[in-house]
C-alpha cells in the first residue's frame, strides 16, 4: 500500500469511529483530571464508609464500678450509754429507826397521819416517783418532803408522825407484814450511831425497790 492509500485508510477509520460513538450534549464540558490532582494524604477529603448492616456492632463493655463509687457501709449501731447517776449529798444527820404494820398505831394497820393523793396509807416502792412512807417529829419537816437514805438505797416521803422523833431523827416504813420476822428485820437494820441522809434529793440515785421486809426476807446491803 502506497503512502497516500495509508493516510486515506486512517482518515476513514477516524470518521467511522466518530459516527458510531454517542454524541456529547452541547455545552457539557467534562473536566479531565489525573491522579496527581488528588491529595491522598489530606484528612478533609477522606470519607469513611458506614459499617455494613450485616455486621453486628460490638457490645459496649460494662462500666467498671470502683470501690470509691459504692456507698460506704453504715457503722454498727451502739447501745445508748446509760444516763449518768445522781450524786448523793448528805445534808441531814439523825437516828434512823424502822416500823411496820406490826408496831404501827393502831397496831396491825397501815394508817398514816397525813393521807394524800400519793398514799392513802403507808406504802410505796422506794423509787423517786413512789417513795416509801417516812414518819418524823411534829414540825420537823413539811409533809411531802422527800429524803434519800443510802443505808437502804431507797427514797422516802414524810407522811406520818413519830411522837419521840426530834432534830434529825426519822422512822422508815419497813413493810405491811405483821409477823415476828419484820420486828427482827427492823432491829437488824437499826444502827446505834447517827446516820446521814439527804433531804430533797435528786432523781437517779441507786434504788433497791420494794419493802424492806417482804416474803419473809429482810433487806441487806
Amino acid at each position: 500500500m502506497g503512502y497516500r492509500q495509508a493516510v486515506c485508510a486512517m482518515v476513514a477509520a477516524v470518521v467511522l469511529s466518530a459516527c458510531t460513538a454517542s454524541p456529547q450534549p452541547a455545552g457539557l464540558v467534562v473536566p479531565t483530571m489525573s491522579v496527581g490532582d488528588y491529595d491522598t494524604t489530606s484528612s478533609s477529603q477522606a470519607t469513611s464508609l458506614p459499617p455494613s448492616s450485616s455486621e453486628s456492632p460490638s457490645p459496649m463493655p460494662a462500666p467498671a464500678v470502683s470501690s470509691s463509687s459504692r456507698p460506704a457501709p453504715l457503722p454498727p449501731s451502739r447501745p445508748a450509754p446509760p444516763p449518768p447517776q445522781a450524786t448523793f449529798v448528805a445534808n441531814a444527820l439523825g437516828a434512823i429507826g424502822y416500823y411496820s404494820a406490826r408496831d404501827n398505831s393502831p397496831a396491825g394497820t397501815r394508817a398514816i397521819a397525813f393521807p394524800n393523793s400519793r398514799h392513802r396509807e403507808a406504802g410505796g416502792t422506794g423509787t423517786f416517783d413512789d417513795p416509801l412512807t417516812l414518819a418524823a417529829g411534829k414540825g420537823q419537816m413539811a409533809v411531802g418532803t422527800k429524803v434519800y437514805v443510802p443505808d437502804v438505797q431507797r427514797y422516802f416521803v414524810m407522811e406520818d408522825l413519830c411522837s419521840f422523833c426530834a432534830n434529825g431523827d426519822i422512822l422508815l416504813w419497813a413493810g405491811a407484814a405483821t409477823d415476828s420476822g419484820v420486828s427482827a428485820c427492823e432491829r437488824s437494820l437499826t444502827r446505834n450511831s447517827l446516820r446521814r441522809y439527804e433531804v430533797d434529793p435528786p432523781a437517779g440515785l441507786p434504788v433497791a425497790a420494794g419493802d424492806l421486809y417482804q416474803n419473809g426476807r429482810c433487806f441487806t446491803v
